[in-house]
């Protein structure tokens, strides 16, 4: 049985060292990835045909996408905000174990968060649930 497939086309190679979670931004209509240990958030615009450093941050294993628009990272201990505007701003610390960051993050259709953790030598350690505080959600 032979299937077919749309053809793939590289549209951007920005030298990730681990890039992750592409994200579609509807409102802006450009797909946001991350490169997990520059903490370099990137914007792929399709329609310029561009793909340039939407911001510098830290460590970043995953995100989601707000209802405001803007963007909740998930970092190493840390979860911020970072605005369409570009204003990074942290809304909880200590959340990881020593030696412990976040890895792979996302929101179900209810808008809650859900994000696993890993330690430095890559074993999984923890997944957890925001949904009990409704200020990381991701909806209403």
């Amino acid at each position: 049985m032979q299937t077919t497939h749309d053809a793939v086309e590289l549209v951007a190679s920005p030298g990730c060292e681990i890039g992750e979670n592409p994200l579609w931004h509807q409102d802006m209509a450009k797909l946001f990835f991350v490169d997990i240990p520059t903490g370099t958030v990137y914007a792929y615009d399709p329609a310029r045909q561009d793909c340039s450093v939407f911001n510098r941050t830290r460590i970043t294993g995953g995100f989601t996408l707000q209802q405001d628009g803007s963007l909740l990272l998930f970092q190493d201990g840390r979860i911020a905000t970072l605005a369409l505007d570009g204003t990074l701003r942290q809304v909880a610390s200590d959340q990881c174990l020593a030696n412990e960051r976040f890895n792979d993050v996302i929101a179900d259709p209810e808008g809650r968060v859900f994000a696993g953790t890993m330690g430095g030598n890559g074993r999984i350690c923890a997944s957890a649930s925001t949904a009990p505080s409704r200020k990381w959600r991701t909806g209403s």
